[in-house]
Formats: structure tokens, sequence, C-alpha cells
């Protein structure tokens, strides 16, 4: 994978695509081998995951998304940076900031999870499934989320869905996964 490309990952459930996000975010560590992304190791270069159902703390909006960069001492404009984030993902800061975790649908709440991600400007941006069960409205945001990551700040992406239109307008290229191993790229038959 190179600096700024975007990969999807698809293939059945139990294929290995969870796995193997969780393995270049460091959640997991490999059976053997080392694992290297962008041409250096993994453990020094930023990463954040989306997991498909992603956990909010029971805070605030506000305090969901600034999380991670308080978790880093980086407050300077702390509302802009969250105000900014909101906006990436299509949701308005004047309603959705000081909104608490459980006044948020599901799509909402994935959202604010992906904004949460985006703010920390990662080098590589791990999304499992973000678009399983949202709406029409949720997916066409994080769509757009996606490729401004991509666009504005040659985030490296790597993607996983069982929504292969979905995929191809997000994604560079696919690869299709098969009993933990990637078996194919593109339409092939795996």
């Amino acid at each position: 994978i190179t600096a700024g490309e975007s990969i999807g990952l698809s293939g059945p459930n139990g294929s290995g695509k969870s796995t193997l996000l969780r393995l270049l975010a460091l959640l997991e560590k490999p059976d053997e081998g080392e694992i290297s992304l962008l041409h250096s190791r993994i453990d020094v270069t930023p990463v954040t995951l989306l997991q498909q159902d992603p956990y909010l703390l029971k805070r605030s909006v506000f305090d969901n998304v600034a999380y991670g960069l308080k978790i880093k001492n980086e407050t300077a404009d702390l509302k802009k940076r969250v105000h900014d984030a909101l906006e990436t993902v299509k949701l308005d800061p004047s309603e959705f900031m000081y909104r608490k975790w459980f006044e948020l649908s599901g799509g909402e709440a994935q959202r604010v999870a992906l904004a949460s991600r985006i703010i920390l400007k990662p080098a590589v941006l791990l999304l499992d499934e973000p678009v399983a069960n949202v709406d029409t409205e949720t997916s066409r945001a994080i769509s757009e989320t996606i490729k401004t990551m991509k666009k504005e700040y040659g985030t490296t992406l790597v993607v996983t869905s069982h929504d292969m239109s979905w995929l191809t307008t997000v994604t560079d290229r696919i690869w299709k996964m098969h009993n933990g191993r990637i078996t194919g790229s593109g339409n092939v038959n795996i």
C-alpha cells in the first residue's frame, strides 16, 4: 500500500478483513512475520481504526471528538478543530457539538466516531464496514469524508465493505479476501 492510496477489502464473512485491520491497527499481533505500512514499521506510523460498531464515551459529542487530541495534549484551537471535524462528517456543529452520546441515532453516532478519528489527521485511516446498517444520508456523508481525507490530507485508507458498488466509489483498488488470504483484486471470482 503506497502513501495516499485507498484500498478496499471485500470477501465473505470470516474471510479475515476485520482481522487484517486489527493487525494493521496494532490491536492484535501477527503469529509470524512483520507488519509494515507505507514502507515503515507500523508502530511509528500514525494509524487509527473505526470499527463497525463504534464505541462512544458516555459524554458529549464535543468530548468524544476532542478526546484523542486531549490525550495527546494537543488542545490548541480545540473548539474550532472539533467544529471542523463535525462539518467534515456533515453534522451541523451548532446542533450536535453539545449533544450527549445517548441522544444520537446510529448513523449520527457512526459519524461522531469518524469525526473523532479524522480530527487526529492520521497518516492511515482504517475503516471496518463504515456504511453497514446506516441510512443513505450517512453513507453519502461517510463517502465524502473518505474522499476529503484522501484529497486534502493525503490520508492512506484501508476500507472493508460487503457493498462492492459503494466500495468502488471510495477506493483505488479492491483486494478480495478468502480464508485469511488476499486471493485477487478487482472483480475476480474467488
